[in-house]
């Protein structure tokens, strides 16, 4: 059905837009069927749109799944972004009281600080969770607060951050990259001892 005097795509052509949840997963044998029964293979992503189409125009293809790693290509990398830090270690080298810890709390734009009541009605500033901490140094502007607030890192601690866009798991990202480090790991060691042995066995021929 075509309708005059409009240009909107959507109302000129029925079902013109070719989407990825079109695509339908064909088992190559019947292991495969029982296999995958209940979960078939299928795009992450359903509305990511593959072509428009117009009258006369059909598409006709047939796609085959391989696995890999993102090293070899990044339409295989399941993450889309991933970095470490060292953990943030805050300290304060004397209390900070009374509207100091008010002001020194309503510094910090992620909520690193917070104020406890202690003896006689006072009010003191403490270390909520320094692991928000994105050390942007608000906290030292001010003269008073450079002097008393140590923001430093713990040397031998990392945050490592993760975020997946297919279908892994962050947390089993981790272990599968964890996975691939070991294998790395114990190929060069076995090159390593190969070319001692190499070596010795030269030395003796040497000696000979």
């Amino acid at each position: 059905m075509i309708i005059n005097n409009t240009v909107d795509e959507e109302k000129l052509y029925n079902n013109s837009n070719v989407y990825a949840s079109h695509l339908k997963w064909v088992p190559l044998s019947e292991g495969q069927r029982r296999k995958f029964a209940g979960r078939e293979p299928a795009p992450l992503y359903g509305d990511i749109l593959i072509a428009k189409l117009r009258p006369g125009q059909e598409i006709e293809m047939e796609l085959f799944c391989e696995k890999g790693i993102g090293k070899t290509h990044a339409k295989w990398s399941p993450v889309s972004t991933a970095y470490y830090r060292l953990t943030p270690d805050i300290n304060f080298k004397k209390d900070i009281l009374g509207d100091d810890a008010k002001e020194l709390k309503k510094l910090c734009p992620v909520g690193v600080f917070d104020i406890e009541d202690i003896a006689g009605g006072k009010k003191r500033a403490v270390v909520a969770d320094a692991r928000k901490c994105t050390t942007c140094r608000e906290c030292i502007r001010p003269q008073k607060f450079n002097e008393v607030v140590d923001l430093g890192k713990l040397k031998d601690r990392f945050e490592f951050h993760v975020e997946s866009v297919g279908v892994y798991k962050p947390a089993e990202l981790v272990i599968e990259a964890i996975k691939k480090l070991k294998e790395k790991a114990q190929h060069w060691l076995e090159v390593l001892e190969h070319q001692e042995a190499s070596a010795g066995a030269e030395d003796l021929d040497g000696v000979k």
